[in-house]
Order: structure tokens, then C-alpha cells, then sequence
């Protein structure tokens, strides 16, 4: 039967591959039959962290890829892409080897926690320059040493990636990070011991048609406050939590009282017009547009009215078409351009008149229950004034009457 290599024994083969050893294997084999496989055990680079715990560290880190693939995309303006490649155990000494020179390297402080460093393949750095500077992303074939506008030009990309970083660790422990500097030269850089375990974060990165590396090195003593997050039960249980907390929520929410109020018409008016109205005026409509909304959630039903059928007058509406559109209600007094008239003439600024029927104060979770068929009872009775409001202030009252087929409101009342 053919034996299958252990993940730590493939480790080692790649390991004695890349440095030039041979290994014998023998050496995997027992000494004797029925005596347990012995692993070396190398206390230069002993492991600090666990499979769970390296597993953790993937998932978080494919999150930040996916965030920073939407940061990258908007700021570039081109097909950037990123996902997470390898997230692997080595001390800080090998990572320095391993990173080119010259590169983009700037170290991180994470507030209670520690150092860590982030390096940016040169020929993605320049591939980023030449999209900021308006070109095709296309990376130099000549790299060299960033300059100081170069520098300068890549704090929007990084400080991208902190931001990035720093929401991704949230779910952990909520932390601030901030750049400590931007250099070019790893082994100038003292963040830990040579000889200090870390964990190497690697995400491959394309932009258009350059591919490169983003790596961040984690010290085994910047991770250690938080090793006892780093599990999955940890990972997985916040959404346990958050769903426990919306829970505990949504009762109280279902008890608040919203004032449902049946809107029959709209439309703009300026503030010149509305000055000079008076009693007996008539506001025409293009055609009847039925609103009822909750409070401000925009929710937009369409409605008939009717009266008891007991004699009573009081007034009903029946939902006729339950659309639970959203509608954006517009705030005139806050548009750019009414506020540069203000400086003109203010008589020239609109606002929203609207012409109300009635309310009903109705609990949250009724009122999402409100389906086709739906009678509510209104505030108002049969024949009572209609309110006026401009902007929800309420200016007046009236009647509603029809002038050329079109529907309208005669004002009968002015407030003050």
C-alpha cells in the first residue's frame, strides 16, 4: 500500500528543497516495527501558533482581501483584484531575506497589541503610481528607490490598507492602527528579534495586467494578547451574539407607536407663492397620488377610502395595492442648488406641498403586517377640512374639490 506524506513531512521536503539538503527517508520511518513515528522538532523556529489559530488568521485575512479588492478597484478606477494567498509560520529573519530590495515597506503600530509590518511588491507599487497619475497601470521595467513624491503619492494606498486592516481586526479586538513610516530598505528595520516566530500573510494582488504580493508579518508578541480570540468558536460566535442581540431587539422595536399618516397629494411650490396665498385659493394637482407613510421610513402604499357602514362617518382607508416601494422624501430646504438661491432671493426656493387626510398612531409591528385588503381607521371624520402642510409644517386647511377633471384643494383656512 502506497504511504501518504503527513503535511509536516511535505513541509520538510519543500524545506529541503529550497535550502539544498537531502534528506533520507529513513528518517520518516520508525526505528523499529510498531514504534511510533518520531518528528524533529526544530527549536529555531518552533511553532507559536496552532492550526485552529492559523486557520483563524486565513479566515479573517480573506475578508480583508475582498474589502480591500472593492478600496483598490474605486481608488485605481481599473480591474484591480486580491485574494488571500498563504498564511505561513517563519521567523522575522526570514522574512527580511525573502522581501526584494528596494521594496515598499511601512511598519504599523496596533494600539495594545503591537508592531507589524507590510510590504508591497515594487512592481504593484509602481503599477499603483502610474494608475493614480493617470496612466494605464503599467509597471516600469526599470525599478528603483521611491522618491519623496512617490512616497508621498503612496500614503492614499496604504493608509486604504490600514483602514482595511483595522476593520477586519474589529471583529477581534477593536484596535487603532497607524503608520509609523514608509521605507524601502528592509534590513534597516529593527520591529522585533531576528529570531522571533511571526505569522506571514500573503495576498497576491493583480492590477490589469501587473501581478504582485502584498505581505503583512504579524510577531508571535504583537498576536499573543489575543491568541485566546484566534478560534473559530470565537470567529463564528459573533454572529451568534449578534443574532441573540437582535432578538432581544426586535420585541422592544415592534412596540413603537409611529404615526401613520394618509397623504392625497404633492407637489413643489416656492416660498414666493406660497406668501401670497389667501383664503379661497385653489391648489391644482396633475392627478391624485395617494401616500401612506410611517413616520420617515418612506414606505408607499396606494389606498381608497370609505366610511363606516354603521353611519358614523368615521373615515377608513383600504390598502388597494400593498408596493412597500421606497421613496426618497426630498428635502428641498437642503439642496445644493436651493441653498446657492438663498443668496439670490429666497422667494425663488421650493418647498413640498402636501395635502394630508388623516393619521392613525399604529405599532411597528402592525403596521408590517399591512397587506392588500388592510382597512385602517383614520383620526378624521367623513367631510372634515383637509391639512395643508409645506415642508411637514402645517400652514393651513382646506376642502377638496376637482377643477378640469384634475384634483385640487381649496383653501378655507390660513395658520399663522
Amino acid at each position: 500500500m502506497a504511504t501518504v506524506l503527513t503535511q509536516q513531512e511535505i513541509d520538510q521536503l519543500l524545506t529541503a528543497i529550497t535550502v539544498g539538503n537531502s534528506l533520507d527517508p529513513d528518517d520518516f520511518k520508525p526505528v523499529y516495527e510498531g514504534c511510533k513515528k518520531i518528528k524533529i522538532y526544530d527549536f529555531k523556529r518552533p511553532d507559536k501558533f496552532t492550526r485552529e489559530q492559523i486557520r483563524t488568521v486565513s479566515i479573517i485575512h480573506e475578508t480583508f482581501s475582498r474589502e480591500l479588492t472593492n478600496m483598490f478597484s474605486s481608488l485605481l478606477k481599473s480591474t484591480c483584484h486580491i485574494h488571500l494567498a498563504s498564511v505561513d509560520q517563519l521567523t522575522y529573519e526570514e522574512f527580511v531575506r525573502s522581501v526584494p530590495t528596494p521594496t515598499t515597506l511601512f511598519p504599523i503600530e496596533m494600539k495594545s497589541l503591537g508592531k507589524a509590518i507590510a510590504e508591497i511588491d515594487p512592481a504593484i507599487t509602481f503599477s499603483i503610481i502610474d494608475c493614480m497619475f493617470g496612466g494605464d497601470g503599467e509597471c516600469l521595467k526599470a525599478q528603483h528607490e521611491l522618491t519623496n513624491i512617490e512616497k508621498i503619492s503612496m500614503k492614499t494606498p496604504i493608509n486604504i490598507i490600514i483602514d482595511a486592516l483595522k476593520k477586519m481586526w474589529s471583529d477581534i479586538i477593536l484596535t487603532e492602527i497607524n503608520l509609523i513610516s514608509i521605507d524601502t530598505t528592509p534590513q534597516i528595520i529593527q520591529l522585533t528579534y531576528p529570531t522571533e516566530m511571526g505569522v506571514l500573510v500573503t495576498c497576491e494582488i493583480k492590477n490589469n495586467d501587473v501581478e504582485g504580493m502584498i505581505n503583512i508579518f504579524y510577531p508571535s508578541l504583537t498576536l499573543e494578547p489575543i491568541l485566546d480570540k484566534l478560534n473559530a468558536k470565537n470567529w463564528y460566535g459573533r454572529y451568534c451574539d449578534k443574532k441573540l442581540s437582535i432578538k432581544n431587539i426586535l420585541p422592544t422595536f415592534n412596540k413603537i407607536e409611529l404615526d401613520l399618516k394618509a397623504l392625497l397629494f404633492r407637489k413643489e411650490i416656492s416660498i414666493g407663492e406660497l406668501k401670497n396665498v389667501s383664503i379661497g385659493d385653489v391648489f391644482i394637482f396633475n392627478k391624485e397620488t395617494k401616500y401612506l407613510i410611517a413616520g420617515n421610513t418612506r414606505i408607499l402604499f396606494d389606498f381608497n377610502t370609505r366610511y363606516s357602514e354603521e353611519g358614523n362617518k368615521d373615515l377608513f382607508i383600504v390598502i388597494k395595492l400593498y408596493n412597500k416601494i421606497n421613496i426618497m422624501e426630498k428635502d428641498y430646504m437642503d439642496e445644493k442648488h436651493n441653498i446657492d438661491k438663498i443668496g439670490i432671493n429666497l422667494d425663488d426656493v421650493n418647498v413640498q406641498l402636501s395635502v394630508e387626510l388623516g393619521r392613525k398612531k399604529m405599532l411597528v409591528k402592525d403596521i408590517l403586517q399591512l397587506g392588500e385588503g388592510s382597512i385602517v381607521e383614520l383620526d378624521a371624520l367623513a367631510g372634515d377640512p383637509v391639512s395643508i402642510f409645506a415642508n411637514n409644517v402645517l400652514i393651513g386647511r382646506g376642502e377638496t374639490v376637482v377643477v378640469d377633471e384634475n384634483f385640487a384643494v381649496r383653501l378655507t383656512e390660513i395658520l399663522s
